[in-house]
């Protein structure tokens, strides 16, 4: 797929138990330190790039389209400011946070414009308009055909083999 995405057709969702066990822990010791305040920022702070398109629906047997964004990174991302494109350049603005851990994934429904059923491209675009991630389906022609993730049909959908991960495939 386009930009690197590993993506294959998916028709159905594995779910995951977890259990955690809690232990009670003791207030540590304080001592008296001194904190040196860190340094001011010299210059604008990269954007982070740990946000993935990760599943999609572009022909949804009933409802509407959906983008599933993923994030990959230690930290929550503020989404303010960032936007989801299709082929045509129709443009999403995002609004809201995605999470880690437990709520690292966020969808994004009824995206502006319209996913064209037989491929298509999905841009997502950094507020400094740069592309944290790119997605080329079916038989959109960005150049590298031969790498476009597949179709889904009717009611599948589209999706990363493994959650996030860009494999270059």
């Amino acid at each position: 797929a386009a930009a690197g995405a590993s993506l294959d057709v998916s028709a159905s969702f594995a779910t995951t138990t977890e259990t955690t066990s809690s232990t009670k822990s003791e207030t540590p010791e304080t001592s008296a330190t001194t904190i040196a305040a860190p340094s001011p920022a010299t210059g604008s702070l990269p954007q982070p790039t740990h946000v993935r398109i990760n599943e999609f629906v572009a022909d949804p047997a009933s409802g509407d389209e959906w983008v599933e964004l993923v994030n990959i990174g230690p930290t929550p991302v503020n989404l303010a400011d960032w936007a989801l494109e299709d082929g045509a350049e129709t443009r999403t603005m995002l609004s809201g946070a995605v999470g880690v851990g437990e709520h690292r994934f966020t969808v994004i429904t009824k995206p502006k414009g319209q996913l064209n059923n037989t491929g298509d491209r999905i841009v997502l675009k950094s507020p400094r308009g740069d592309v944290a991630d790119a997605v080329a389906y079916g038989d959109w022609n960005d150049g590298k055909v031969n790498d476009n993730a597949p179709v889904a049909a009717d009611p599948a959908s589209v999706a990363r083999v493994v959650d996030g991960a860009d494999t270059n495939d």
